[in-house]
This record gives C-alpha cells, sequence and structure tokens, in this order.
C-alpha cells in the first residue's frame, strides 16, 4: 500500500490530526465527580436565588404599605373631624381672652339696643372675680338646698329668682319647703347678689357696655351635674351640642361660675366651646371647671358650646344669664 494513502487511513481512524486527545481513566472518573457536582449545587443556588428574590418583594411590599399607611395618616390628620385645645387648664389661674367673630344672631336686635348688643364677641375665662370664700360658702349652700329636691336624671337646678327646685321629674317651689328657711339666709343671699354684681361688672367692662343697659335675665340658677341615666325629659341630656341664644332668645351675655373641681370632685363634665378651623376640623377649645372660676361669653352661634357628660362625682356650677332687654329683666332674690 503506498504510503500516503496509508497515512489518510490512519488519520481517519485516529480522528486526524485535529482531533481532541482522548481521556484518560482518571480524567473520565474526575469528569463525572464535576459534574454529579454540579447537579447537586445548581438546586442549592436556585433556592438561595428564590429567597432573594421572595425576600426583595416582600421589602417592597413593606416599604409599599408604611408609605401607604403614612400617607393615610397625613390625609386623616389633615380631615380629622376633632382636635381639642385647653382654652384655661386646672393648673393656671388664669385671666384669659379669646375673641371670635359675631355671628348674625344679633342683627335684628342691634337697632333695639344699640348701647348693649355685643360688637365685638369674645370668651373671658377668669379666676380672680370672684375669692376662694365667696365661692366655697355659695358651694355649701348650692349642695344643702340641692339636696331638699333631685332631679331624676343626671341634672338638678335650684333657680332662686322662681323658686324652681328639681324634684324628680317636676319642679317644687324651693321656698314652700320647710328647711328652705333655715337655709336662705341674709349671708346667702348677699353673698349671692355680691357674686352676681361683680360679674355683670366685669360683662360692662370687658364689652363697654353702658351700667343701665345691662340687665340680669331668665334664667339664672344653680346646677348639679352627675352621671345618673336621663329621663324622658330633655333637659337631663345636658351634653349635647347648642346655642345659649337659641335656647333662652333673651341671652346676650352668659357667664359660668363653677363651684366643684374637675378631677377632685368629679371627672368629665368640661365645658367645650365648638369651632371650625381652615381644614373642617371641629376644635373643641376646652374650659376646665375650677371652684370660683368665672367663665363669660357672648351668647349666640359664635359660642356654640357643649358641656362633656359627667362620668363620675358631682359637679356644681352657677349660671348666671344677661339680656340687653329690659322687659326680660328679673329682680334679686329676697327673703320669703
Amino acid at each position: 500500500m503506498p504510503a500516503k494513502e496509508e497515512g489518510v487511513r490512519r488519520r481517519e481512524r485516529g480522528g486526524g490530526a485535529t482531533s481532541k486527545k482522548a481521556k484518560t481513566p482518571k480524567e473520565v472518573k474526575a469528569a463525572k465527580g464535576s459534574e454529579k457536582s454540579k447537579d447537586k449545587e445548581s438546586p442549592e443556588k436556585g433556592e438561595e436565588s428564590r429567597r432573594e428574590v421572595r425576600s426583595l418583594l416582600t421589602g417592597n411590599r413593606v416599604f409599599s404599605r408604611v408609605v401607604l399607611i403614612i400617607g393615610l395618616l397625613f390625609v386623616v390628620y389633615l380631615g380629622s373631624s376633632k382636635k381639642e385645645v385647653i382654652l384655661a387648664s386646672r393648673k393656671e389661674s388664669i385671666s384669659k381672652k379669646q375673641d371670635v367673630p359675631c355671628s348674625k344672631d344679633y342683627d335684628e336686635d342691634q337697632k333695639k339696643f344699640p348701647d348693649c348688643v355685643p360688637k365685638r364677641c369674645c370668651r373671658l375665662v377668669t379666676d380672680s372675680a370672684v375669692t376662694e370664700s365667696e365661692a366655697e360658702f355659695l358651694q355649701k349652700f348650692a349642695k344643702t338646698a340641692l339636696s331638699l329636691g333631685g332631679g331624676a336624671g343626671g341634672v338638678s337646678i335650684l333657680d332662686l329668682h322662681s323658686g324652681a327646685l328639681s324634684n324628680g321629674t317636676q319642679f317644687i317651689n324651693f321656698y314652700k319647703v320647710p328647711e328652705a328657711k333655715k337655709l336662705l339666709t341674709k349671708k346667702v343671699l348677699s353673698t349671692y347678689q355680691l357674686i352676681k354684681m361683680k360679674v355683670q361688672q366685669l360683662v360692662e367692662t370687658q364689652f363697654g357696655l353702658k351700667p343701665w343697659s345691662l340687665h340680669l335675665t331668665y334664667p339664672t340658677f344653680f346646677s348639679q351635674m352627675t352621671n345618673k341615666n336621663p329621663t324622658e325629659n330633655p333637659n337631663d341630656e345636658y351634653w349635647h351640642v347648642h346655642v345659649d341664644k337659641e335656647v333662652y332668645d333673651d341671652f346676650h351675655y352668659t357667664s359660668l361660675l363653677y363651684l366643684s373641681n374637675y378631677g377632685d370632685d368629679f371627672t368629665g363634665g368640661r365645658f367645650m366651646y365648638i369651632d371650625q378651623d381652615g381644614v373642617n376640623r371641629t376644635v373643641r377649645n376646652t374650659v376646665i371647671p375650677f371652684e370660683g372660676r368665672v367663665s363669660i361669653f357672648t351668647s349666640g352661634s359664635e359660642n356654640t358650646h357643649r358641656v362633656e357628660r359627667v362620668e363620675s362625682g358631682v359637679r356644681y356650677a352657677l349660671t348666671i344669664g344677661f339680656t340687653c332687654n329690659l322687659d326680660s329683666k328679673i329682680s334679686d332674690p329676697v327673703l320669703p
């Protein structure tokens, strides 16, 4: 056989000069081991990758939820229906005034009583108009006098001008109760009249009124509030939002003398002015009742308010109403 042909055949049998070199048995075994190792590592690496993806997705969801919650809280803050501001706290001895725009409730009265009807409206809280001894004396009288009757619901009143005293679901005449004669002394009446005069002068000074233009009016009364359940008498539900001038048409100025202490004598029962702010929230400007504290305000809808329902204890106060209408004037109480 020619040498050239023999060379060709040898290249065909051996794979030619460019064929890969045959692997030894050790190399074949090592290659198989490497493939098995790769087969084992692949599921672990795949699971690890899946965990990383899941972690990333979970992190994104948590972050999205946090952003959503923060956004909702911000919206709730802006659109919250209630906000409370303490106008007068229990701890401070104050004389504070808050001006408010007058409502249109006085428009018809402006021509009738030009020297008296509010031209500017406000809220005043002071702890210096009535002395501590005066307030304590009047409180003792109120407690004893109201105990001679007592409303069936959570509120009882005593009106010394008319003699009306709560008794169950009705009223009785305080002056016809035998014990009343012993209670209603000259000192009681003189202290009552003195406090009324002090408060009236404070109203006249703060609002620039002529002394002869302002008059005491009905109803002026002591009140006792508890947490007893209300009866069918609507007056028992004293905690509803209201406007004094709508309830008592002749009221132009309202004053309150607190005769017990929030926190010590009762809980609940705080006084709240109900306002609206620039983002349509209801703002509760709160006055904390404190023995001897006097609160004065114009009686129109600019001073819409409510009293919290008493939660425990007993809350005592004296409400004194003033009017510009001479025809609605009431006289000071006298001994029977």
